[in-house]
């Protein structure tokens, strides 16, 4: 009955209202589908397909105030980090590029939310590309220095 559910309306809905200009419907929506990610990484097959929920929540990522709409940025992160024990799930977040993302705004992240962030990029250490693109940032190498 869940997964019915589920394929049919529910996340659908969800990823909608997650690309909404009404930020309070994108808080809503990235709170119900952070509520429902231990249905989503046990669905082989979901509607919408898993990249597109990924995408979706990437897309608070590229909101213009970051620092007003840290509680959606916050969720947002904390649901990568969860998603990421899926291993399909996992391949969209890389292949969409959220690390990158994450680093990109880096300086408008308070502390904490800086430490989810790492959380997430430390899954994804093992793949050269994201050494790579480590190395070749100031802070990475200004918190090698510092320890």
């Amino acid at each position: 009955l869940h997964e019915d559910f589920i394929e049919e309306h529910g996340v659908e809905c969800l990823v909608r209202f997650c690309v909404e200009d009404n930020l309070m419907q994108r808080l809503m929506a990235t709170d119900a589908l952070q509520l429902m990610i231990p249905i989503l990484t046990t669905i082989n097959k979901s509607k919408p397909k898993k990249d597109l929920i990924v995408k979706a929540l990437l897309s608070h990522l590229y909101l213009r105030n970051i620092k007003e709409n840290m509680p959606l940025i916050t969720k947002t992160i904390q649901s990568f980090l969860r998603l990421a024990i899926d291993e399909t799930y996992k391949k969209h977040i890389w292949d969409c590029r959220v690390p990158h993302r994450i680093l990109a705004v880096w300086d408008k992240l308070p502390p904490r939310i800086q430490c989810l962030g790492l959380d997430l990029i430390a899954i994804f250490t093992h793949k050269p590309k994201m050494v790579q693109y480590l190395n070749t940032l100031k802070f990475c190498k200004r918190m090698v220095r510092t320890g």
